[in-house]
Order: C-alpha cells, then sequence, then structure tokens
C-alpha cells in the first residue's frame, strides 16, 4: 500500500504537471503562453489541492485512508473534467478552443487514467457510474426506488391475499375439527406462515426515505420560495411493509403540494423582517411507536394549509391526522397510521338476532369485557360508571351505531369497555361476545355512506363490519362531561 501512495503522489507532482502544460501548449501553437498558462494553472491548482489532500490523510505513510481518499479524489478530478469538456464543447462551436483550457483538459485525461490503476476494484465502479453522468445516476437511482416501492407493494397486496384465503381456510377447518388440541397445533402453524410472510415482505426506513425524498423534490420544483426537505430517522432499524410505505410517501406528497399551493406566499424579503430564514425548511420524521409508524411533517411555512384527505386505504391502515398551525411560523402535520393490516378482532353481536349483526373491533383496543346492571348507568342510561371510579364511561349502543335497533334490557348487559388510540375510554354495549378472528380488513366501498365503519373482514359464512371507533368516539364525547 506504501508503494501505492508514492505512486499516487508521483502522478500528482505539480512540477511535472506544469512541465507537461508547457509542452502541450508549445505543441499546441499557442501564441501568447503566458495568458493560456495561467487558464491551465485555475485546473493545475485543483491538482495541487487534491496531492496535499492526499499527504494529510496519510502521514508518515499510514495508507489506512488511501483508498477513499483516492476514490474522493479521483470523481473530483473527474468531475472537474467533465465541467472542462463541456466548456471547450462550446468554445469549438464559436470561435475555436482556448489552448489553454485544450492543454488542461488533455492533462486532467491523461491523470485520471493514470489514478485509475491505483483504485481497487469497488470504488472503480462506483465513481465511473457518478462521474460519467452525476444528475442522471441521481435520477436512475431514485426512480429504481420508486419502482421498487411499487413492485414491493405490488407483492404485499398479493401477499395480503393469499394471508386472507388461508385464514378463511383455518375457519373453515376449525369447523370441522373437534379436538382443541388438533385446533391449537393448526392456529400455531397458520401464525407461523402469517409471520414469515410479513417480516419477508418488509422495506426499511433507508427504502423509504429515498424514495420520499424524491417524490418531495420533485413536487416542490417551481415553489414561489425554495423549500428544504431535511428527512431524519429514515434508517434501517425501522421496518414497514411496502403498502404502508406506499401511502405515507402519496400522503407526503399530497401535503407538500398543498404546502407549496397555498403556504408559501410570503416573499423573503417578509421572512426575514420576522426573523426567519430566507427559504422554508420541511423537517421529515418518522418513528415506530408500539404497533404504528409516525410521519411528522413540519414546515416554517405560513401556516395556512387546507388539507383533508379521503382515501380507502386510510381506513385499513387506521391513518389518523394531526395537523397544528400557527399563522406565519408553520405547520406540523402528525400522520399514524398502523403497521400490520393481518390482525386480531374481537367479533361481538350488537343485536338480540343470533345470525345477523356481528361487528368487529380492533382487540388492541379492547381494555375489557363486562356484564354490568342497570344500577351502574348514569346520565338516563349514557354512560357507565367506571370500576375504577374515573369517570363516567360514555356507552355507545352498538345496535343503535349500524342497525338502528335498540337492544333490549335485560337485568345485566354486556359492555365491551374499548379506548380508541389511547384516548377516551367508550363502553359498547353488545347483545353477545362471538369471540376472536385474525383477519385482513378491506376497505368500505366507495359511495357506501357508512362513516361509523373503517372497513370488514370477510369468513366463510358472513361479512363482519369493523367498527371506527375513533369517529364513534367523537360522536360520543359530548354525553359527559370530562
Amino acid at each position: 500500500m506504501l508503494k501505492k501512495l508514492e505512486g499516487v503522489l508521483a502522478a500528482l507532482d505539480a512540477d511535472v504537471l506544469r512541465n507537461q502544460v508547457e509542452s502541450m501548449l508549445v505543441a499546441l501553437g499557442a501564441n501568447e503562453p503566458g495568458a493560456h498558462r495561467q487558464q491551465a494553472d485555475h485546473y493545475l491548482a485543483h491538482i495541487e489541492g487534491v496531492a496535499q489532500a492526499v499527504r494529510d490523510v496519510c502521514p508518515d505513510g499510514d495508507t489506512y485512508e488511501l483508498p477513499q481518499t483516492l476514490a474522493n479524489a479521483w470523481l473530483e478530478l473527474r468531475l472537474i473534467w467533465n465541467r472542462c469538456n463541456q466548456q471547450m464543447q462550446y468554445q469549438n462551436m464559436q470561435d475555436g478552443a482556448s489552448p489553454g483550457l485544450m492543454a488542461a483538459g488533455a492533462l486532467l485525461g491523461e491523470l485520471l487514467e493514470t489514478l485509475r490503476h491505483f483504485l481497487d476494484v469497488d470504488s472503480l465502479l462506483l465513481v465511473e457510474k457518478i462521474g460519467t453522468d452525476l444528475h442522471e445516476t441521481a435520477r436512475r437511482g431514485s426512480e429504481q426506488n420508486g419502482r421498487l416501492l411499487e413492485r414491493m407493494s405490488s407483492a404485499s397486496g398479493g401477499a395480503n391475499r393469499a394471508v386472507e384465503a388461508l385464514l378463511m381456510a383455518l375457519d373453515q377447518v376449525h369447523q370441522q375439527l373437534e379436538a382443541p388440541e388438533a385446533r391449537r397445533e393448526l392456529d400455531k402453524a397458520v401464525e407461523v406462515v402469517v409471520e414469515e410472510i410479513e417480516r419477508a415482505l418488509v422495506l426499511t426506513g433507508e427504502d423509504t426515505g429515498a424514495a420520499l425524498e424524491y417524490r418531495l423534490l420533485k413536487a416542490l420544483d417551481g415553489a414561489p420560495l425554495r423549500v428544504l426537505p431535511r428527512l431524519q430517522g429514515f434508517d434501517r432499524k425501522i421496518f414497514m411493509p411496502p403498502d404502508v410505505a406506499r401511502l405515507l410517501v402519496d400522503l407526503s406528497e399530497e401535503w407538500v403540494l398543498a404546502l407549496k399551493a397555498q403556504a408559501l406566499n410570503r416573499c423573503t424579503e417578509q421572512r426575514l423582517a420576522d426573523q426567519q430564514a430566507a427559504f422554508v425548511t420541511l423537517d421529515v420524521q418518522i418513528s415506530v411507536d408500539a404497533s404504528d409508524v409516525v410521519l411528522t411533517l413540519s414546515d416554517d411555512g405560513d401556516g395556512t394549509v387546507v388539507y383533508a384527505r379521503n382515501q380507502t386505504s386510510d381506513a385499513i391502515h387506521n391513518v389518523r391526522l394531526n395537523l397544528e398551525q400557527t399563522p406565519q411560523r408553520g405547520s406540523r402535520l402528525e400522520v399514524r397510521c398502523s403497521l400490520r393490516r393481518v390482525t386480531d378482532y374481537l367479533v361481538v353481536r350488537s343485536i338480540d338476532d343470533a345470525t345477523d349483526g356481528w361487528l368487529a373491533v380492533p382487540l388492541s383496543s379492547v381494555e375489557s369485557i363486562e356484564q354490568r346492571s342497570a344500577d351502574h348507568l348514569r346520565l338516563r342510561g349514557r354512560a357507565l360508571t367506571a370500576r375504577d371510579g374515573c369517570e363516567p364511561i360514555p356507552v355507545a349502543d352498538a345496535g343503535l351505531l349500524l342497525f338502528n335497533v335498540n337492544n333490549v334490557r335485560r337485568s345485566e348487559d354486556a359492555y365491551v369497555i374499548v379506548q380508541p388510540d389511547r384516548g377516551r375510554r367508550m363502553a359498547l354495549r353488545v347483545s353477545g361476545i362471538e369471540g376472536t378472528r385474525r383477519a385482513a380488513m378491506h376497505a368500505v366501498p366507495e359511495g357506501l355512506q357508512a362513516t361509523r365503519l373503517r372497513g370488514f373482514i370477510q369468513s366463510e359464512r358472513r361479512v363482519i363490519g369493523v367498527l371506527d371507533l375513533t369517529e364513534i368516539s367523537r360522536l360520543q364525547g359530548s354525553v359527559c362531561p370530562a
């Protein structure tokens, strides 16, 4: 490696290179060698800077950093040669290229070829690809990442359908199997298959971040003010299904387009007068919180974005938006969505008819299932006394939510205590409990007005509506005081 260092420094020797330039100028018949020499000296100064950098990072013959430094130096010189070559081409189309520029270009070309032999294989493949066309390499890389996102999202959709078919088959087999142990073993086997499929079809935060950055920069093209996106947390420690990654990228692009159209109206002078930077900063941060992925988009724009989203896929992934804005100071949009589409549900009967009115709630939102008498009701039956002594729990009759059927009051009723999204608790009065079911949720078809449903799950015998607990809790929020 020490001989390689000596060879590199010999190739970058300023005196030798300057003599080569002099010989080239003579060969080119330069009329005013002094003026042309000065032009060539501009490029020689770059080369001398590269040589000094090599010496600085390899003190006393320590060559540990030489491979990386040499790759950076080659790439730097290649980009300088690109500029020099482009300039020569345009000069040739006019009055002919300057001899000084031609000498510098030839010198750089020879130097690149000499240094090329000192690069290791990995560095050579990388720097030649980047150095040939920097913009094309960046564009191609971003497009490839976008195509990867599309393909993985499509594969994820196919896997979800396969898992759903497997779960429905499991439901049918359960009806035929009488032995509890055989059922448990079958459940375990199916659970392993589902987990392995989910583990195989994931994207890292790094993959998602690359696709997201490209889409954001493209969306911000032509903005009235310069917007600088800064991505945080998009690393290899975060994993998510491709359909979740695609949802977040699409939603972020929508938000940025709304920001560009509505909240970049103050000019640079006004921002500076308000003691803000001349350009707008857009911080995009991602994290995982339990079973949710959280995406936050914060900017210091005008804080006047009007944004609404109504996509069927949002219900499947339980997308929740929280928008905070301060005029002339900026906006903060927090997006939460579930990482898993296949999840466990508690299936309940909402009306007394045992064959109809089945509904489902995510098992993760269920706090408890209780039998309570009428003595525990407050506010004319609209709230339930909490066992832990906390505030009364608003009651929603599951039969009234969708079927306009009020359950017959018994001496004791069944209540499912739920806490959607760590918010306020709510008590669902139900006719009965059917059990739990693992399933993949489908979106409510467009045009079907059912605001209290997030979607539905399917079994062999029936379609079961999944309640939108957040919406129901919002409607019930005014029942009893905080």
